[in-house]
């Protein structure tokens, strides 16, 4: 998997660039969300390419970081989502934790209304 690192602060961006399909194992993100939270950074934006598409294994590793990242009492947002993204965070996202941007500008700059809460 084709994972880039990037910090805008006050955020870790975490870019998957592989689509997602059904044999996708997102435990590297997690992985990296725990080495972050480590080191002391507590916000985070996960990227995703334009087609993935989220099976239960993936849902579970994203609910399982927002779940770690909530204990540390940071953020967890997801930009630059497609409609499947968008969906899956709606579904599982009951305490309206993930805010969701279109964009990564509007995300650091909290320019434009999230498509999903802030």
């Amino acid at each position: 998997m084709i994972i880039e690192i990037d910090y805008k602060p006050p955020y870790t961006i975490i870019r998957v660039k592989d689509d997602l399909d059904n044999k996708s194992d997102l435990t590297e993100v997690y992985s990296l969300v725990k080495k972050y939270l480590a080191s002391g950074q507590i916000n985070f934006a996960i990227g995703f390419s334009p087609r993935s598409y989220f099976y239960p294994p993936s849902i579970s590793v994203i609910v399982k970081c927002s779940e770690l990242i909530k204990i540390h009492e940071g953020s967890l947002s997801i930009i630059e989502a497609n409609n499947e993204a968008v969906d899956m965070i709606s579904s599982i996202d009951t305490e309206g934790f993930i805010s969701v941007y279109q964009t990564e500008n509007d995300l650091l700059h909290h320019a434009s209304a999230p498509i999903i809460k802030e």
